[in-house]
C-alpha cells in the first residue's frame, strides 16, 4: 500500500468517527481539511471545493464501513 493510500484511509476513518458522532460536512471541514474554508458564509460554502471534498470523504467513509473494508483486506 502506497503511503497516499494509507494516508487516505487514516483520513477517512476519521471522516466516520466523525460523521458517526453527529458531525455534519462543515464540521468534519473544518477539522480535517480547512477550517478558514469552513467558516464561510452559507452561499460561498455552497460552491466551495471544501465542502464537496467534505461531502466526498463522508461517501467514501460510509462505503467503507458498509462492506469496502472486505475490498481492503483483499487486496484491492
Amino acid at each position: 500500500m502506497t503511503a497516499q493510500r494509507r494516508a487516505r484511509l487514516i483520513l477517512l476513518l476519521h471522516t466516520l468517527d466523525f460523521r458517526l458522532g453527529g458531525a455534519g460536512p462543515r464540521d468534519i471541514a473544518a477539522s480535517l481539511i480547512d477550517a478558514e474554508d469552513a467558516a464561510l458564509p452559507a452561499l460561498e460554502w455552497k460552491s466551495s471545493a471544501t465542502r464537496r471534498k467534505a461531502n466526498r470523504l463522508i461517501h467514501d467513509s460510509i462505503a467503507l464501513m458498509n462492506g469496502g473494508y472486505k475490498r481492503l483486506l483483499r487486496g484491492g
